[in-house]
C-alpha cells in the first residue's frame, strides 16, 4: 500500500513537471523547458538528467521497473518526460522506457506504440 502511494505521488510529481515542460516549449523557451526537465527530475527521482542520458538499456529498465508490472507506470511517465529531451540520448532512453513497459504486457497508454514509432524514427 505505502509503495502505492509513493508511486502514485511521484507519477503525479512528473506529469506536473511534463505539463511545464511542454508550457514552456509551446511559449518557444526551449532551454527554460530542458532546465525545468533537468531540475524536475532532480527533484522527483534524485538523479541528474546527464546522468540518465548515460544509462544504458538494463540499467535503465533495470531502475524504472524492477519490479515489474506495478511500476510501469512510473516508467511510462518518465518516458513522457525524456520524449521532451533535446537530446537524442534522452529521447532513446525513453524509447527504451516505453518498450519495456509494452514488453511487460501491464496497462499502457493507448498511443505507446505510435510514441514508439515516431522515437524510431525521429532516432533512425
Amino acid at each position: 500500500m505505502f509503495q502505492q502511494d509513493y508511486i502514485v505521488r511521484q507519477v503525479q510529481q512528473l506529469a506536473e513537471v511534463l505539463a511545464q515542460v511542454l508550457l514552456n516549449k509551446q511559449a518557444a523557451e526551449v532551454d527554460d523547458g530542458q532546465d525545468v526537465l533537468a531540475n524536475g527530475l532532480r527533484r522527483v527521482l534524485g538523479l541528474e538528467l546527464s546522468a540518465l542520458r548515460t544509462l544504458s538499456r538494463d540499467d535503465l529498465v533495470a531502475r524504472f521497473i524492477p519490479d515489474g508490472a506495478l511500476t510501469v507506470d512510473t516508467a511510462v511517465a518518465l518516458a513522457e518526460l525524456l520524449q521532451e529531451d533535446a537530446e537524442d540520448a534522452g529521447r532513446r532512453r525513453a524509447l527504451w522506457l516505453y518498450e519495456a513497459a509494452l514488453a511487460l504486457g501491464a496497462p499502457v497508454p493507448f498511443s505507446i506504440r505510435e510514441r514508439i514509432a515516431a522515437l524510431r524514427e525521429a532516432l533512425g
